[in-house]
């Protein structure tokens, strides 16, 4: 009995395991863009601009964003003070 219960869980766990790896590897984050940087926008009141975004795994789940600009509306991408390579 405790052999079948241990090899059912052993299985669920398994499922699980492949439904995340499946999720991270097929999750399109770049179609949330938009409406995290107008969120951000109307949060601040700053512009913010990113590049790609997409779902990962480093320690844990992650959201890895490229290029991100953070600058008052109206400045230039040249003029932004806060510019990040990758968070």
């Amino acid at each position: 009995m405790l052999k079948k219960i241990l090899i059912i869980a052993a299985i669920v766990l398994l499922l699980a395991a492949a439904a995340l790896a499946y999720l991270v590897s097929t999750f399109d984050a770049e179609r949330y863009r938009p409406l995290l940087e107008q969120k951000v926008s109307s949060a601040t009141g700053l512009n913010l601009r990113s590049g790609h975004l997409h779902l990962a795994w480093r320690r844990g789940l992650a959201l890895e964003a490229s290029d991100i600009q953070l600058s008052k509306p109206g400045n230039t991408e040249e003029q932004a003070p806060v510019q990040v390579k990758r968070a």
